[in-house]
């Protein structure tokens, strides 16, 4: 049975481009850090998926599959995949994705 994933996307509209430069190499502190802020992402989509390559997949080939809550753009580096059983949050890195522990 497939997990329902919430998708966090980057605010582009407050964040400057030394932020976006960190977060989009996969900085994993500075990730936690402002999502503890609450202010720099953004929900932006649910996904249901069977794990989260299934969710890089539907976020960035069938965009159909995406509930959408505002803006959504193709998964991306830096973006934060939560699941929404757990409340684990996962940073989608360069290559796969780190781990953050429990998000809110």
């Amino acid at each position: 049975m497939p997990t329902k994933y919430l998708i966090k996307q980057i605010r582009h509209d407050i964040v400057g481009d030394d932020t976006t430069y960190n977060l989009r190499r996969g900085n994993v502190d500075k990730t936690k850090k402002l999502l503890t802020e609450g202010l720099v992402y953004r929900d932006s989509a649910y996904i249901n998926a069977d794990g989260l390559d299934e969710v890089f997949e539907i976020g960035n080939i069938h965009h159909h599959l995406v509930d959408r809550i505002g803006k959504f753009y193709s998964i991306s580096v830096g973006d934060v995949i939560v699941n929404t059983q757990t409340k684990e949050g996962y940073v989608v890195m360069p290559i796969g994705f780190s781990e953050l522990g429990s998000v809110a």
